[in-house]
Protein backbone atom coordinates (compact mmCIF):
# COMPACT_ATOMS: atom_id res chain seq x y z
CA UNK A 1 0.00 0.00 0.00
CA UNK A 2 1.28 3.45 -0.87
CA UNK A 3 1.52 6.13 1.81
CA UNK A 4 -0.97 8.98 2.04
CA UNK A 5 1.76 11.42 0.96
CA UNK A 6 2.50 9.28 -2.09
CA UNK A 7 -1.21 9.08 -2.87
CA UNK A 8 -1.54 12.85 -2.58
CA UNK A 9 1.40 13.37 -4.92
CA UNK A 10 -0.15 10.98 -7.45
CA UNK A 11 -3.50 12.76 -7.50
CA UNK A 12 -1.83 16.19 -7.60
CA UNK A 13 0.17 15.09 -10.63
CA UNK A 14 -2.93 13.64 -12.30
CA UNK A 15 -4.75 16.93 -11.72
CA UNK A 16 -1.88 18.97 -13.17
CA UNK A 17 -1.82 16.75 -16.26
CA UNK A 18 -5.60 16.97 -16.62
CA UNK A 19 -5.45 20.75 -16.29
CA UNK A 20 -2.78 20.93 -18.97
CA UNK A 21 -4.93 18.84 -21.33
CA UNK A 22 -7.95 21.12 -20.77
CA UNK A 23 -5.89 24.32 -20.78
CA UNK A 24 -7.31 25.70 -24.03
CA UNK A 25 -10.83 25.59 -22.61
CA UNK A 26 -9.68 27.37 -19.44
CA UNK A 27 -7.96 30.02 -21.60
CA UNK A 28 -11.15 30.57 -23.60
CA UNK A 29 -13.09 31.10 -20.38
CA UNK A 30 -10.49 33.52 -19.05
CA UNK A 31 -10.53 35.53 -22.26
CA UNK A 32 -14.30 35.90 -22.10
CA UNK A 33 -14.12 36.73 -18.40
CA UNK A 34 -11.74 39.60 -19.18
CA UNK A 35 -14.12 41.04 -21.78
CA UNK A 36 -15.81 44.40 -21.29
CA UNK A 37 -19.09 42.91 -22.49
CA UNK A 38 -21.21 41.65 -19.58
CA UNK A 39 -22.83 39.03 -21.82
CA UNK A 40 -19.41 37.43 -22.22
CA UNK A 41 -19.13 37.03 -18.45
CA UNK A 42 -22.05 34.64 -18.28
CA UNK A 43 -20.63 32.69 -21.21
CA UNK A 44 -17.24 32.62 -19.43
CA UNK A 45 -18.87 30.93 -16.43
CA UNK A 46 -20.45 28.32 -18.70
CA UNK A 47 -17.11 27.63 -20.31
CA UNK A 48 -15.42 27.40 -16.89
CA UNK A 49 -17.95 24.71 -15.97
CA UNK A 50 -17.17 22.95 -19.25
CA UNK A 51 -13.43 23.20 -18.56
CA UNK A 52 -13.89 21.82 -15.07
CA UNK A 53 -15.95 18.91 -16.38
CA UNK A 54 -13.38 18.27 -19.12
CA UNK A 55 -10.52 18.37 -16.63
CA UNK A 56 -12.28 15.97 -14.26
CA UNK A 57 -12.86 13.59 -17.17
CA UNK A 58 -9.16 13.55 -17.99
CA UNK A 59 -8.35 13.07 -14.30
CA UNK A 60 -10.70 10.09 -14.01
CA UNK A 61 -9.41 8.49 -17.19
CA UNK A 62 -5.81 8.76 -15.99
CA UNK A 63 -6.79 7.64 -12.48
CA UNK A 64 -8.38 4.48 -13.90
CA UNK A 65 -5.12 3.75 -15.73
CA UNK A 66 -3.21 3.59 -12.44
CA UNK A 67 -2.34 0.17 -11.04
CA UNK A 68 -5.30 -1.22 -9.08
CA UNK A 69 -3.40 -1.20 -5.78
CA UNK A 70 -2.74 2.54 -6.14
CA UNK A 71 -6.39 3.22 -6.98
CA UNK A 72 -7.50 1.19 -3.97
CA UNK A 73 -5.11 3.05 -1.66
CA UNK A 74 -6.26 6.43 -2.93
CA UNK A 75 -9.92 5.51 -2.42
CA UNK A 76 -9.11 4.28 1.08
CA UNK A 77 -7.43 7.57 2.00
CA UNK A 78 -10.38 9.49 0.53
CA UNK A 79 -12.73 7.55 2.78
CA UNK A 80 -10.59 8.05 5.89
CA UNK A 81 -9.35 11.64 5.58
CA UNK A 82 -11.67 14.58 4.93
CA UNK A 83 -8.91 16.89 3.67
CA UNK A 84 -7.64 14.26 1.24
CA UNK A 85 -11.21 13.53 0.15
CA UNK A 86 -11.87 17.22 -0.50
CA UNK A 87 -9.07 17.47 -3.06
CA UNK A 88 -9.76 14.09 -4.58
CA UNK A 89 -13.49 14.75 -4.91
CA UNK A 90 -12.89 18.14 -6.57
CA UNK A 91 -10.47 16.66 -9.09
CA UNK A 92 -12.35 13.40 -9.71
CA UNK A 93 -15.63 15.27 -10.09
CA UNK A 94 -18.15 15.56 -7.27
CA UNK A 95 -20.94 13.75 -9.08
CA UNK A 96 -18.72 10.93 -10.35
CA UNK A 97 -17.21 10.57 -6.87
CA UNK A 98 -20.62 10.18 -5.26
CA UNK A 99 -21.71 7.68 -7.94
CA UNK A 100 -18.56 5.64 -7.36
CA UNK A 101 -19.21 5.58 -3.61
CA UNK A 102 -22.78 4.42 -4.19
CA UNK A 103 -21.56 1.63 -6.48
CA UNK A 104 -18.97 0.59 -3.89
CA UNK A 105 -21.58 0.38 -1.14
CA UNK A 106 -23.81 -1.97 -3.18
Amino acid sequence: MITKDEALEIIKELNEEAHARSYDTWLEADALGDSDDEEDWARAEEIREDASYEQAGYFRADFHNLPQDEQDSIWQYALEDDDFAEDFKAWYGHEAYEEKLEDTEK
